[in-house]
């Protein structure tokens, strides 16, 4: 297998096209198309951007066998400034979901009777039941809003 069809065929399993690629080397789309026609030859410098974009090593690139597919697709990491919002918004759903638990135990204290019975033989306060969702639902909340809160 040539050079080029590695790196063809790395792009292709990572579903990106030349351009991104050559964007993350800082080439032309017609320099990726280039090598992956065989019509031109890597620098070193190039060689060693391209096998950290693909994860995979130079002596894998460089020898004539096929490169084994990782079990585990390579993907970009997220930026900063992207974790940051994914936890943001983890938050605000946590949040929600928070308040509805809040909500459901309020509506049961409401409209339950003094006491519910499991079985015959285990009979409890309902309203411990209903208490203890509150406050849980409220802890949850307060955990959610510093979360959102935080700056890091």
């Amino acid at each position: 297998m040539t050079l080029g069809e590695k790196i063809w065929r790395l792009r292709e399993s990572r579903h990106m096209s030349q351009e991104e690629l050559a964007e993350k080397l800082g080439v032309s789309r017609q320099t990726v198309s280039n090598w992956e026609n065989d019509k031109a030859v890597l620098d070193a410098e190039k060689l060693a951007k391209l096998c950290t974009v693909f994860g995979v090593s130079a002596d894998d690139m460089l020898n004539g066998e096929e490169i084994p597919q990782p079990i585990v697709q390579i993907s970009e990491t997220a930026s900063p400034s992207e974790r940051k919002e994914g936890k943001r918004l983890f938050s605000i759903v946590f949040a929600v979901i928070a308040v509805i638990l809040i909500i459901i135990a309020a509506v049961g204290l409401i409209v339950s009777d003094d006491k519910a019975s499991v079985s015959s033989l285990i009979t409890f306060h309902s309203d411990f039941v209903w208490i203890a969702l509150f406050v849980l639902g409220g802890a949850a909340f307060i955990g959610a809003v510093i979360a959102f809160l935080k700056k890091k």
